[in-house]
């Protein structure tokens, strides 16, 4: 059924955005607990 894929794709996709989301708000938090500037110095 094409409407199924559609809602099962859209599904996906929106999950997958919610995944990149969550992943940049623990990267902002992971880097103000441990900042990475001695990668940066060098």
């Amino acid at each position: 059924d094409v409407i199924d894929y559609n809602e099962r794709f859209s599904e996906r996709v929106i999950r997958g955005f919610g995944d990149l989301e969550v992943k940049k708000k623990l990267n902002e938090m992971f880097e103000v607990r441990y900042p990475v500037r001695e990668t940066e110095e060098k």
